[in-house]
């Protein structure tokens, strides 16, 4: 059996009902994850590209953000069971919340799914299979409705996918290689030139 560095005292495990806050705490400092129906999934640090194009998807979801919305660089998304544990945890690159949940005296730290219109994907070597499969069945079952996929290669290219309302899953995904442009949920502009 393979030990993961840093997580040899790790006593906290998973009960059948998920996870709570205190078994969480003893995760290590800086240890990136999410969790998937009750399994913890590590996932690694992004590449300085990454970390710039969220910058600038973040800024291109602020500029005409409604007052009462904000974009955020990884927020958690929690979905909790009838006991409270946590049984998904997922943490966009981007996502767009209610304004109201980033003030100092917000009652939680945390997002729940029907609290999130938008949600963008940077994908990276080690997120593929999860930003263009898992997410998408994920983000479209939690009713977000709006989900932004960006890529590297081949080529800068951004996936529009948009909730269908009467079957609950994503449309055809469009691909833009220029400009992103929308009017729903509220007026949205991004250059993918600025992305390469």
């Amino acid at each position: 059996m393979t030990a993961i560095v840093g997580f040899e005292s790790l006593s906290a495990r998973p009960g059948p009902f998920g996870w709570t806050d205190d078994m969480l705490a003893e995760i290590p400092e800086g240890v990136r994850y999410e969790i998937e129906d009750g399994h913890l999934i590590v996932t690694p640090q992004p590449i300085p590209w990454h970390q710039d194009a969220g910058f600038i998807v973040t800024a291109a979801l602020r500029e005409n953000c409604p007052r009462d919305l904000i974009a955020l660089y990884e927020c958690e998304i929690r979905v909790l069971n009838d006991a409270g544990h946590i049984v998904q945890r997922r943490i966009p690159d981007v996502m767009v919340l209610p304004r109201a949940l980033r003030e100092r005296d917000a009652e939680r730290g945390w997002i729940q799914p029907n609290e999130v219109p938008v949600a963008a994907e940077i994908v990276s070597t080690g997120s593929r299979v999860a930003d263009r499969i898992t997410k998408v069945g994920v983000y479209a079952e939690w009713g977000v409705g709006l989900y932004l996929r960006i890529e590297r290669e081949p080529s800068v290219a951004l996936y529009e996918y948009r909730l269908d309302p009467v079957t609950k899953t994503y449309l055809t995904p469009v691909e833009h290689a220029e400009v992103f442009e929308t009017d729903d949920p509220y007026p949205i502009r991004i250059e993918l030139a600025a992305l390469r």
